[in-house]
């Protein structure tokens, strides 16, 4: 689920919890879950409102997710790990 959430966010666009809640059919506590996990293995990063309106400035074009005032972008490793499944 954790890789399908990556994807997800690889796509591109800004994701409320409840966008993501909808495209993956889980609760907000999966959500919750899942996103602090993904922060613990290091594949998303907190982005400490450097963006302003224009996230592609801050995130170099990565995908953000956002919670309140929190928002969080792929790292590197994310969209390394990303493209060696696209190129299986």
């Amino acid at each position: 689920m954790l890789e399908k959430l990556l994807q997800l966010l690889a796509e591109g666009g800004l994701y409320r919890y409840e966008d993501l809640m909808e495209r993956l059919a889980v609760s907000r506590a999966m959500v919750e879950a899942m996103v602090e996990e993904l922060v613990r293995l290091g594949y998303l990063r907190p982005i400490h409102n450097q963006c302003g309106t224009s996230c592609a400035l801050c995130a170099k074009g990565h995908c953000l997710v956002s919670e309140g005032d929190h928002l969080w972008g792929l790292t590197e490793k994310a969209t390394s790990l990303l493209q060696k499944t696209l190129h299986q």
